[in-house]
């Protein structure tokens, strides 16, 4: 999770891929199944918040599909300041559940 915040925030927002951009939807998604299978001794160990991580996590795949879906609807047009600003959205909540983990 760390290194996808990181390299939403430096990396060159029109050098992100569909394929990049889903895998790290996924990467994320998995994250929140594992905080979710995990007991509640294990989780308490790792986060602060679980409610806060998995929020925030859920936040931040929201953004990179909306990233997606312009890039999905318009190709290479798709990286436009709304698609900007997802990844950059995206980034502040990986940040956020980052604070609580």
């Amino acid at each position: 999770m760390a290194t996808i915040e990181r390299s939403l925030g430096t990396t060159l927002g029109i050098q992100f891929t569909q394929t990049v951009l889903t895998d790290y939807a996924n990467k994320l998604l998995s994250v929140i199944a594992a905080l979710r299978e995990a007991s509640d001794t294990d989780v308490r160990r790792c986060v602060r918040s679980r409610e806060a991580v998995t929020e925030n996590i859920y936040e931040a795949c929201d953004e990179l599909q909306l990233a997606l879906q312009q890039l999905i609807e318009k190709d290479e047009r798709g990286k436009n300041r709304q698609f900007l600003k997802c990844l950059r959205n995206a980034r502040k909540k990986l940040a956020d559940a980052l604070k609580y983990w």
